[in-house]
């Protein structure tokens, strides 16, 4: 999945699996209602049509209305994600939209909603606008999007310090206008921290959760955070770019801002 993955711009994918979840909570709204009604009420077949014209009509006679939801997704992916289908990215999309934490809600949301109208039929059932509201409630960690970029920053460090062998001007300057006060910190621990790139990134990072993340730390959430930052779409193609994107000794060492800006733009074509 990550080879499909790498065909497209983290971004693109990202914003297709955030398509993805609107329609795959439509149709995951379409089932909890036919599984409890038992029939495909006139009110949501046009709610339906509405939202996807002729799929309905496109179904074939006497097709089992348990796996309308299924036909639905079906469509939706044909006719809403060719690109992705013939881009050859298609697989990835579906697998990346349910490491997203909005896949799992999607799917907490319809498990418990049918829990519950299976005990109690619901004198009235939520719009999909009702039922897309009580998705949006939940909510991933704050700060999510800040870890990502400060992991980025440790990575880029580690990179340079490798090439060098040393911690260059370039590292210096920007960790102590980020990070003031770190180099003094991992001084007081070893004489040579850069002789180890590894130890001294790891340094960095827990640094960084401590002066930057605190509250996090404090009520015991930093593991949710770093979950939730490692299945971004963002994260994956940073690790991956810098897995794959060695820095030569004695070439040009890229500014953060530009390598970050180039590891946001790698593909695989």
């Amino acid at each position: 999945m990550r080879d499909q993955a790498l065909r497209v711009p983290w971004q693109e994918l990202a914003s297709a699996c955030g398509q993805l979840a609107q329609w795959r909570s439509f149709s995951l709204w379409v089932r909890a209602i036919v599984d409890t009604e038992r029939r495909l009420p006139a009110w949501l077949a046009a709610a339906i049509e509405h939202r996807c014209p002729a799929f309905l009509q496109s179904l074939r006679t006497g097709t089992d209305l348990q796996s309308l939801w299924l036909d639905l997704d079906e469509w939706v992916d044909f006719h809403f994600f060719s690109e992705a289908i013939h881009g050859g990215w298609i697989q990835a999309l579906h697998y990346y939209y349910g490491r997203q934490p909005i896949g799992e809600f999607i799917w907490q949301h319809w498990t418990r909603m049918e829990e519950e109208w299976r005990a109690r039929k619901p004198a009235e059932y939520p719009t999909f606008d009702q039922w897309q509201a009580q998705i949006a409630a939940r909510q991933v960690p704050a700060g999510t999007a800040a870890y990502v970029e400060w992991e980025a920053f440790a990575l880029w460090t580690r990179v340079l310090i490798e090439a060098a062998r040393e911690i260059p001007p370039v590292v210096r300057t920007a960790v102590e206008t980020r990070c003031p006060g770190f180099e003094k910190h991992v001084k007081a621990l070893r004489d040579k921290p850069c002789s180890d790139p590894g130890w001294l990134w790891e340094q960095l990072r827990a640094w960084i959760e401590q002066h930057f993340f605190g509250p996090e730390l404090k009520d015991e959430s930093i593991d949710a955070l770093r979950r939730a930052a490692h299945r971004t779409l963002r994260s994956e193609r940073v690790a991956d770019y810098w897995a794959s994107h060695k820095q030569s000794a004695g070439g040009p060492l890229p500014t953060y801002e530009l390598w970050l800006a180039d590891a946001d733009a790698f593909v695989i074509r």
